[in-house]
């Protein structure tokens, strides 16, 4: 089943919100750890909440991609407008 683009836009927006709780959860348990003392991999842990803020800035801009025509179909329905001007001409 084909969704529409609108659902799927909301599907990244809300992905996208979701990850978003996922790494304030994380860096909660950053603090907690440094907090705590003892052994802790904190740079690990600060790699994994990076790589989740680089997926919500890439779901959130494809998201915000979903409602712009590209530039080629932007290209397209111009080449499509004046070729029908000109066929207009023609009739």
């Amino acid at each position: 089943m084909l969704e529409s683009l609108h659902t799927i836009k909301s599907d990244l927006e809300r992905t996208a919100l979701h990850m978003e709780r996922l790494s304030l959860a994380m860096a909660g348990h950053l603090v907690f750890l440094a907090q705590r003392g003892g052994h802790i991999d904190g740079l690990d842990v600060q790699e994994h909440i990076d790589a989740i803020d680089s997926s919500i800035k890439a779901l959130r801009t494809a998201a915000a991609t979903i409602d712009k025509p590209s530039p080629a179909v932007q290209a397209c329905a111009v080449s499509t407008r004046l070729h029908k001007a000109v066929l207009a001409r023609g009739a």
